[in-house]
């Protein structure tokens, strides 16, 4: 996958089109075009970091826990649950926050 900033779409675009005509199958043969012609000049997208998915897989999980629970008070047995999972996604992103590792993510 690459991406491609909008303004380099746009000019893509005022290079080669004849038309200020903007459609989704325009658009699609635009990028197809300039993907084909212009890779050199796009960057390809990095995937998740190991810590970043683990970050992703934590809040999915609290949020889930809060939909569960509902309008009113939850039992005793998730209010301890959410409790667990809120104090380890805390902790995750304090550990995010020190740079844990170089190249991770963090300052």
């Amino acid at each position: 996958m690459l991406a491609v900033n909008p303004l380099q779409a746009a000019r893509y675009r005022e290079r080669v089109a004849v038309s200020g005509a903007k459609s989704d199958a325009a658009d699609a043969h635009m990028l197809a075009g300039m993907v084909r012609t212009d890779s050199h000049q796009l960057r390809p997208i990095a995937g998740d970091s190991p810590q970043a998915k683990a970050v992703k897989v934590v809040t999915r999980m609290h949020k889930t826990l809060i939909w569960e629970r509902g309008p009113f008070p939850p039992p005793r047995v998730r209010r301890g649950a959410i409790g667990c999972l809120r104090r380890e996604r805390q902790g995750t992103y304090r550990s995010l926050g020190r740079g844990a590792e170089p190249g991770g993510i963090g300052p």
